[in-house]
Formats: structure tokens, C-alpha cells, sequence
């Protein structure tokens, strides 16, 4: 186990060398260190930094008989290589939880583990859309110094991977921060959770995927002009919400009055429109003019001008 765990192959086994072993599982370039290759060693072992231990057959100038010797595969602490390519089942799942707008043009989704109380490790696989948005950072759920944590993103392709210390449990163990492009269409953009494995337990072809943005996902607070303006003798005036908050829209006149107010309420996210007809808190048909619409949704505030016309 010490000679696999000496992934750097500098005769000892350091944090560095957990390093290069997370680093491999995403799949960034670790090719100058020796990880992933096979060492033959002569049994038995009693001294893991002898030159003598091991063995060489290069080159190979002819059959070798009554050779005795372990392969280990550089990296494989667990010495639980195989080569059957049957996925094996794994005790718990790991999940997309639900995504939540956070600062302008930015998604968050959490990584979920369920199902399996204790484990120190895991590693997830995801897809996502090479064009639309981008990933901008991978971040432990809770701060904790004694998780490692690696991921990279390559042509669409995601890989993270987590070791602990200490035993984790189930819950939210990581938040994946997307920027989306404003400039794209990005309606109908997903990622697809395609592979994962918790501790020594892999799964993969697996096709969970989840929706980033719909009709109903708002990336930060807005009013939108209204529509018709000028108008007569209704108009429309539309609003998106990031996150769950208060609304009330006031409706004044060039005098500063309170011609109008529309009180929602409590919202979650979402695009919202309301509809003003044209006439007072009365009912009364107000007269053509200049208006201005005060908008306040959670600590978002914005005024904008209308005009009706008869």
C-alpha cells in the first residue's frame, strides 16, 4: 500500500502525493509522475524504498521462468484493480439538487450524496453545454480544511473528486457555480449527472439530468419597459424575481401622488406581469399624461416612465 500510495515516486508518502491521486481522477495531466503505472515487486516486502525490490524485464530478450513477483498499480491504495469493465454497485447515490439563481447571470446547483450515512470519498462525472454557459467554480457545501477537493472541465465534459479525513455523511456536499452567457439563448440548457462513485462504489451510465433555466428561472432582478407605452387604455408591466421576496409596485403621477398600487405580496422566483388599466385606486379613468411606475422587489428598487395617451 505504501508503494502504491507513493504516487510521485520520490520514496515517501505525502499530502502530495493524495494530491496528484485527486488530480488524476478528474482527468488533469499528471503524466510526469509515475501514477497509474505498474511496479513489480519481489515479495516478500521489508523495505518499500529498496532498489532491489523490484523488478525489470526491459527489454525482454526471452521467456522468464519461476519469476515470483506483485504487480501494483501506482495509486490503487485499496489494491482494488480489476479488469472487468462491470460497473460495481454502489452503496448510496449522488444527485443534481434543484438549481438557485444567485448573483447576475449565475446558477448555482448542489451535489447531493443520499442513502449512505458514513463515507470518506467520491467522485462525480457531469455533461454540460459547450456553448450557453460555463463553469465557474466547484466548492465544498460546508468550509471544511480537512476535505481535498479537485475538479476539471474539458470540451463539455466535468470530473470532481473529494477525500476527507474525517467520515462525511449524507446532504449536500458540494456547490457547482455556472456562469451563463447573456448574450446566448439559453433556454432549455441542462447537465446530465453521467457517472459517479462513493468510496469504493461506482456507477456509472447513468442519465440523471436537470433543467438550468425554464420559463419559470429568473438569473437576477428586472422591470421591464411596458408594453404598449404609450398605451390607452391598458398596458402591461413585467418583472423577473431571483429568489422569494416582497413586491409592490406604485404607480404615481408628475404631481407625485399615488395614483395606483398593486401589492403581490410574497413571490418566489419567476417572471411576473401586472396589468393597469388606466384608472385610479377608484376606479376612475385617469387622464392622459406622464406616470412613473415604483417598483420594490426584496431590496431591488427602480422607477421607470410611462405615458398614456387618449
Amino acid at each position: 500500500q505504501k508503494i502504491a500510495a507513493d504516487a510521485s515516486c520520490n520514496e515517501d508518502v505525502t499530502p502530495f502525493d493524495a494530491s496528484i491521486i485527486l488530480r488524476y481522477c478528474v482527468g488533469q495531466d499528471v503524466s510526469q509522475y509515475c501514477i497509474a503505472q505498474w511496479k513489480l515487486v519481489a515479495p516478500p516486502v521489508t523495505d518499500w524504498t529498496s532498489p532491489n525490490l523490484y523488478r525489470s524485464y526491459t527489454p525482454l530478450t526471452g521467456d522468464q521462468t519461476n519469476q515470483d513477483f506483485d504487480g501494483i498499480l501506482i495509486g490503487d491504495v485499496t489494491g482494488n484493480w480489476s479488469a472487468s469493465v462491470l460497473p460495481k454497485t454502489a452503496i448510496g447515490s449522488i444527485i443534481l439538487g434543484e438549481v438557485t439563481p444567485k448573483k447576475e447571470n449565475f446558477l448555482e446547483v448542489p451535489i447531493r450524496v443520499e442513502g449512505v450515512s458514513a463515507f470518506y470519498s467520491a467522485g462525480i462525472e457531469f455533461e454540460i453545454p459547450v456553448d450557453g454557459m460555463s463553469l465557474e467554480k466547484v466548492t465544498p457545501f460546508e468550509k471544511s480544511d480537512k476535505l481535498a477537493l479537485a475538479y476539471y472541465e474539458r470540451s463539455g465534459k466535468v470530473r470532481i473528486a473529494i477525500a476527507s479525513s474525517e467520515v462525511l455523511n449524507e446532504g449536500n456536499i458540494l456547490k457547482v457555480l455556472f456562469r451563463m452567457d447573456p448574450e446566448s439563448n439559453t433556454a432549455g440548457l441542462s447537465i446530465i449527472l453521467t457517472a459517479y462513485e462513493i468510496d469504493d462504489n461506482q456507477v456509472e451510465s447513468i442519465q440523471q439530468e436537470i433543467f438550468l433555466i425554464n420559463q419559470h428561472t429568473a438569473l437576477t432582478y428586472g422591470l421591464s419597459q411596458n408594453f404598449p407605452n404609450p398605451f390607452n387604455p391598458e398596458t402591461r408591466i413585467s418583472y423577473v424575481l431571483p429568489e422569494m421576496c416582497e413586491v409592490n409596485i406604485v404607480i404615481y403621477n408628475m404631481m407625485g401622488q399615488k395614483v395606483r398600487e398593486f401589492v403581490p405580496g410574497s413571490q418566489e422566483s419567476g417572471k411576473y406581469e401586472v396589468i393597469w388599466d388606466g384608472r385610479g385606486e377608484f376606479g376612475v379613468d385617469v387622464p392622459s399624461g406622464i406616470y412613473f411606475v415604483n417598483f420594490q422587489g426584496g431590496k431591488f428598487r427602480k422607477t421607470m416612465k410611462i405615458v398614456k395617451m387618449k
